[in-house]
């Protein structure tokens, strides 16, 4: 699952859409997701007619729509989580504005929690937890509480919760101009 939640603007073009490198960051974080091949993939947006959800086009996810986007990330997390609860499915989390997220991270995450399925578990980079993160029943029902620009960070706490060990530097949250071209330098390197 991928939660794109609202995209806000960078220098007059939406942030999901600029390009990383010759494709919109959303289109990007998608295709990593669903090439972890943890299915099925639904991506959260604020209009299914949008031109975020027109960047998706072609690809083989669910949309759901989120009108309440912009009022914080804390709606997309809610619409995600119903979704799985009405699939009777774990909720596996990636950010549409991350589009560094490797594939195989994804799959990690989604494996180990499969092998401790009551708790949830997020990613531990070298340098701070970050997503994917894979909610448990228990973190799915909590999520109905989340409210806000929140996220997922104090449904992750508890004592049954986990984090699995990945090597390296987080994935690049793109939320300003600085942080894009930070991203897009790390595919040169």
């Amino acid at each position: 699952m991928l939660a794109a939640g609202a995209s806000t603007r960078m220098p007059g073009t939406p942030k999901l859409l600029l390009p990383f490198p010759d494709e919109p960051i959303i289109r990007r974080s998608v295709t990593h997701a669903l090439e972890s091949g943890v299915r099925p993939v639904a991506v959260v947006v604020e209009s299914a007619t949008g031109p975020i959800a027109g960047a998706l086009e072609g690809l083989s996810v669910t949309i759901l729509e989120n009108p309440d986007a912009a009022t914080g990330a804390s709606t997309s997390i809610r619409v995600a989580a119903g979704w799985a609860l009405a699939l009777g499915s774990a909720l596996v989390v990636t950010l549409g504005d991350e589009p560094g997220i490797d594939p195989q991270v994804v799959r990690r995450v989604a494996d180990a929690w499969r092998a401790d399925p009551l708790r949830s578990l997020r990613a531990r980079y070298d340098d701070r937890v970050g997503h994917p993160v894979v909610l448990s029943d228990r973190a799915l029902r909590a999520a109905s509480d989340i409210a806000g620009d929140r996220g997922l960070g104090s449904h992750l706490d508890g004592p049954d919760d986990g984090e699995l060990a990945i090597p390296g530097p987080a994935p690049i949250d793109v939320d300003t101009e600085p942080a894009y071209r930070e991203a897009l330098a790390r595919l040169t390197h």
